[in-house]
């Protein structure tokens, strides 16, 4: 048994809304926007006939979750 060479592409970023800003609201000075996604590419995981084939991968190496984006903004208090 061999494992490919597989690779997921993922990209997190962060950026200072109030400093940017210069908000003089002290809450709204602090506030941060923070954006990432994984697996940018949307890159399945390789065909497998582990357990049977029943899923088509080895479930244990790889998964489907596929791409997302997330986003989250945030302040301090």
């Amino acid at each position: 048994r061999e494992l490919g060479n597989f690779w997921y592409v993922d990209a997190n970023a962060r950026y200072e809304l109030g400093r940017a800003l210069a908000l003089q609201s002290s809450v709204l000075s602090r506030a941060v926007l923070s954006v990432g996604m994984r697996n940018i590419f949307n890159k399945l995981p390789p065909y497998s006939q582990k357990v049977s084939g029943s899923l088509g991968f080895d479930a244990s190496e790889y998964d489907l979750e596929g791409r997302y984006f997330w986003m989250q903004m945030s302040t301090r208090f």
